[in-house]
């Protein structure tokens, strides 16, 4: 089975700001491979982009964003809508839904369970995958790994 097609992993930024999950959670992958972050606005594309920039002074994660480039030069993509290039990972962030699940090998929902509406949309989430098959996992970060807590 694809994993994308019925695998979700569950992030809680936990109070932390979203880009530096993001980059602490990119940074923990063995292999990065292709890399498409789905955004619901702009905003949220620069500020995920702009932080992946600083999130940690002695890190870099290569990434891009419009207007740097075309998307199969970075392995790493920002944006509001997917890219025509293949990616194996799809990390979704706040209300970006992937238009064919079928594309991607392993699928992320990045949320912060400290903010109340992006906690209770992530436990939506979490019914409404579970109600359609998908196998859930949950996760966490402790300051230095992240660590499942729950699946399905």
């Amino acid at each position: 089975m694809n994993n994308g097609q019925g695998q979700v992993a569950f992030l809680n930024s936990d109070g932390r700001p979203l880009f530096l999950a993001l980059g602490q959670y990119l940074e923990s992958q063995d292999q990065l491979g292709h890399v498409m972050v789905l955004c619901s606005d702009q905003e949220r594309v620069a500020e995920l982009d702009g932080g992946l920039w600083t999130f940690e002074p002695t890190s870099f994660v290569p990434h891009g964003a419009k207007g740097d480039g075309e998307s199969n030069e970075h392995p790493v993509w920002i944006s509001v809508t997917e890219t025509e290039d293949p990616r194996s990972k799809l990390i979704m962030i706040d209300d970006a839904m992937p238009s064919n699940w079928q594309r991607y090998e392993k699928c992320v929902y990045l949320f912060d369970a400290q903010d109340p509406p992006a906690r209770d949309k992530a436990r939506g989430r979490w019914r409404q995958w579970m109600e359609e098959g998908k196998q859930l996992a949950y996760w966490d970060f402790d300051g230095s790994d992240w660590n499942l807590r729950q699946t399905n």
